[in-house]
């Protein structure tokens, strides 16, 4: 068995919008491990405001886990952002330099489309700050 094959994988989903910011990490079985919470993560506050926003939420997750440099390597990252249609705003976040394995980066309506339904077809109706 390879070395990458032994070694877990974890997965952290964060859902930053208008209002607040929520990070929770989970492992391949689906438990989950740590969660954080922050401020807005949304564009319209700007790239620097809202990568703060989801960094502080996904350190808490980090924290509560109680990963270190190694596991936090094996992350695979779903970020969810308000705004990310921007124009420039993705450009801008997939620049940002980042310690996981992977990161992208989609709509926090995708991801809530996508978190509702388990990845499967699916609708919401989202009536917060913003409204889809």
């Amino acid at each position: 068995m390879s070395a990458s094959a032994a070694s877990p994988h974890y997965f952290l989903g964060v859902d930053g919008g208008g209002t607040g910011c929520r990070a929770r990490i989970e492992d391949e079985a689906g438990t989950v491990l740590g969660q954080g919470l922050s401020g807005p993560a949304t564009t319209r506050l700007g790239i620097d405001a809202a990568w703060a926003s989801v960094e502080k939420a996904f350190d808490a997750a980090i924290e509560e886990a109680g990963f270190e440099a190694a596991e936090i390597a094996r992350i695979h990252a779903g970020i969810g952002l308000a705004g990310i249609g921007r124009k420039g705003a993705l450009e801008a976040f997939r620049a940002i330099a980042h310690p996981f394995a992977s990161i992208d980066f989609v709509s926090d309506g995708a991801a809530a489309c996508l978190g509702a339904h388990s990845g499967q077809d699916g609708a919401i109706v989202i009536a917060g700050t913003g409204s889809i």
